[in-house]
């Protein structure tokens, strides 16, 4: 986890040095760390895609149980 946090870190300080006429450029070491910053912030976006994907998926198959239940309690309600 400590090390999660600090690549993460890491990543988001802008530290790199950039000129009108050249791209930012970070330092060799920095690279690394930056590159692995990605990996645990993408990890960490797909955990809580996944964690809001299954909340939905159960209130949908509580709502269509609940469904399910009244039309099969009212069914001796209906004439056929």
């Amino acid at each position: 986890m400590l090390v999660g946090t600090v690549t993460t870190l890491v990543y988001f300080h802008f530290g790199a040095k950039s000129h009108p006429q050249r791209p930012a450029t970070r330092q060799t070491g920095q690279v690394y760390w930056v590159g692995w910053g990605q990996v645990f912030i993408a990890i960490t976006f797909g955990v809580l895609f996944a964690g809001v994907f299954v909340a939905a998926m159960t209130a949908l198959i509580e709502r269509m149980n609940f469904i399910i239940t009244i039309l099969t309690s009212c069914n001796n309600l209906w004439p056929f």
